[in-house]
């Protein structure tokens, strides 16, 4: 079986993205997909030629994606403004490149908006609904994506009976400190002695800040774990309110 490989869009591509939008698309309501529509969003804010792929198999595009990255007021973030693939095995190549492109960006919030048919592919790649809306999204850098949450006025704000803690996630852990009344949010290599330590999944986590999961009923779930209920009491009422809040632009082509 031929591997689908991911390389930079070329101009000679053009009819075969415009066909694989049309079989991808063909039996949904949509907006026609012309030349002057892909050319203007691969000149939308924020694209580069970088941002522009299409994934090929034995000769064939069978996928297409354009990533946009900006600047928000607290965070770096990036949207999958149009994407369209002929199968599962196409979309999750083209989600792998989207966010190895973003990493290099720096982004910290990656936003798409999954066409029906590839839903799938987006579950298995543990990207998550933001607050029940279509928009889905894949955090790429957690530290940043904390920092940038804490970062938005309310959330600034002492944690009760303690001024920090520990994140103890799969593959590192994450301090969350109050420093001269603003919480700093940094990866260690070492958790101090004597600091609350609050035990779960990354994707548990997203879904929390995404506004989607009560840390209560996770920690009631055993998703969390915390050492001592009395100090993960408040650890759990301060996730509670630190959903995502910044405001989130969706174009007219992540809606297609």
């Amino acid at each position: 079986m031929n591997e689908t490989s991911v390389r930079r869009y070329a101009p000679q591509d053009l009819d075969s993205v415009l066909q694989l939008h049309e079989k991808c698309l063909g039996e949904m309501i949509h907006l026609a997909v012309d030349e002057n529509f892909l050319r203007y969003f691969m000149t939308y804010p924020g694209v580069q030629e970088e941002g522009v792929l299409v994934a090929e198999r034995n000769g064939e595009v069978v996928g297409f994606e354009i990533i946009s990255t900006h600047e928000q007021k607290h965070m770096h973030a990036g949207k999958i403004i149009l994407f369209a693939a002929e199968d599962i095995d196409g979309a999750q190549r083209l989600l792998s490149e989207a966010e190895e492109y973003c990493l290099e960006k720096g982004v910290d919030l990656l936003m798409a908006v999954p066409p029906p048919q590839l839903a799938s592919a987006f579950r298995q790649g543990n990207w998550d609904r933001y607050i029940h809306s279509s928009l889905v999204a894949r955090g790429v850098r957690l530290v940043p994506l904390l920092q940038a949450i804490l970062d938005t006025g309310k959330e600034q704000r002492r944690l009760r009976g303690t001024r920090n803690f520990i994140l103890a996630l799969e593959d590192e852990a994450i301090q969350v400190a109050n420093q001269n009344n603003r919480w700093i949010v940094e990866r260690i290599d070492q958790a101090p002695e004597g600091v609350p330590t609050l035990t779960t999944e990354t994707k548990t986590l997203l879904n929390i800040l995404f506004g989607n999961n009560n840390p209560f009923l996770e920690y009631l779930k055993r998703n969390i774990k915390i050492k001592s209920f009395q100090q993960g009491f408040s650890i759990l009422r301060f996730l509670r309110n630190i959903r995502l809040k910044i405001p989130i632009f969706t174009s007219l082509a992540d809606k297609i």
